[in-house]
């Protein structure tokens, strides 16, 4: 059975060790972007509907989790659901230093009522988590950007008592080639 994870790859909800997956699974992950100009809609629901079994326990389960981003390119190049390409890539001989792009995003997970307490610790793992985040991605050519992004998580319960978790804050950066 699959660990949750926060962006911050801190684990928030585990199935108890005996819990496992039987039958057949339904995943439907509908999704929708629109992009205009600099800038940039992504909308995305998924919803995922497992039986599982524990000794003799057996539970439909139905996790859900949705997600809205958006993006803003301050330097006027067109947004895309791909990979922005600046109009001048970075030269620092030429004085061009690329495209710079805003973003920020708010996503959750819901976990399914019936998880707990027999599948799933409520004194460990947490009912939901909720994000926000805001970004600056540096776009140094069509394949190469650096990206700093501040992330905040809520999480409800998954502490001692039902009590809810602390937040986490986190500031992370990363540099990204493909080709």
């Amino acid at each position: 059975m699959p660990t949750y994870r926060t962006p911050g790859q801190v684990s928030f909800f585990t199935y108890t060790d005996t819990t496992v997956a039987e039958g057949s699974r339904l995943r439907l992950s509908p999704q929708a972007y629109y992009y205009v100009g600099p800038l940039g809609l992504f909308g995305e629901y998924a919803t995922s509907k497992q039986e599982v079994v524990r000794k003799t326990d057996t539970a439909e389960l139905q996790h859900s989790s949705w997600q809205v981003a958006v993006s803003y390119v301050l330097t006027g190049e067109a947004s895309s659901y791909r990979s922005v390409t600046p109009k001048n890539a970075f030269d620092l001989d030429k004085g061009q230093w690329g495209a710079f792009e805003i973003a920020a995003r708010i996503h959750q997970l819901s976990i399914d009522k019936d998880a707990y307490p027999i599948f799933a610790n409520p004194n460990r793992s947490a009912r939901s988590a909720r994000a926000w985040s805001v970004g600056l991605n540096w776009h140094l050519n069509k394949n190469a950007k650096f990206n700093l992004d501040y992330e905040q998580t809520q999480f409800k319960g998954g502490a001692a008592r039902g009590a809810d978790r602390k937040a986490e804050k986190l500031l992370f950066h990363r540099f990204q080639v493909s080709f």
